[in-house]
């Protein structure tokens, strides 16, 4: 038996503010007088309904494919027994939520405790490590208090290289190694993921270059940030 230490996020959670954000998109969307997608509105109605029901296997967005986001047989934090015994989404975003918490409430040298003397942030390169898209979708869904917050980071490189990796999903957003792809914009779109300005102008202006190709709520994400009706919390990063 394994004791997990969860952080206490009762008061408001990501999937709260992805409601609140699905709703500001439904309602730009029929103000301008386009279709809201049938999987968007259809997202609204499971998010409504998860407190009776639950997102067990349902807490992500789907690959570009409508493909939920799965576990890889090589995952080493929890066995899969070689990709025969199934883990549910909510059992990867578990671990990864203890794994955060425990680097927050660590004494060690090496934590995820900031101050008002000193921000810390997860590295970029955890995605590049991690790079299961169902992992990557529980880190961003799993960060808080700016451990996110690459415009506002000591290291200036930190938001290039996560807009680098962003723009190389962009480019595989068909194949396995941009699965996470709309995980990834709509943690923009939530405020919680933030880049340099110049960065986050290159993600949107690169999607709304290619929309033909990419899933339509991604490009619904990029052209709201780009007409200023996201981040939902940081009204004013886009200008």
């Amino acid at each position: 038996m394994y004791e997990l230490y969860l952080p206490d996020d009762r008061a408001e959670n990501s999937w709260d503010k992805e409601l609140s954000c699905i709703k500001v998109l439904i309602d730009w969307l029929e103000s301008i007088g386009e279709d809201v997608p049938d999987n968007l509105a259809a997202r609204r109605k499971q998010l409504n309904s998860a407190t009776a029901e639950g997102l067990t296997d349902a807490l992500f967005w789907p690959d570009s494919a409508g493909k939920a986001l799965a576990i890889r047989s090589n995952f080493v934090l929890l066995p899969t027994e070689d990709g025969q015994k199934a883990l549910d989404q909510v059992d990867v975003f578990v671990v990864i939520s203890a794994l955060l918490n425990n680097l927050r409430e660590t004494t060690a040298a090496e934590n995820l405790r900031s101050s008002q003397y000193e921000r810390k942030v997860l590295s970029p390169t955890n995605f590049l490590r991690f790079n299961d898209g169902v992992i990557q979708a529980a880190l961003l869904r799993a960060a808080r208090n700016g451990e996110l917050n690459y415009a506002s980071s000591n290291d200036v490189a930190n938001s290039a290289n996560m807009t680098d990796h962003i723009l190389k999903m962009i480019d595989k957003a068909e194949f396995e190694d941009g699965e996470a792809l709309t995980e990834f914009l709509l943690a923009i779109g939530l405020g919680t993921l933030r880049l340099e300005e110049r960065d986050l102008n290159s993600v949107v202006h690169t999607i709304t270059a290619k929309l033909e190709k990419m899933p339509r709520f991604v490009g619904i994400l990029a052209r709201a940030l780009e007409a200023g009706k996201l981040p939902i919390h940081h009204s004013d990063q886009l200008r």
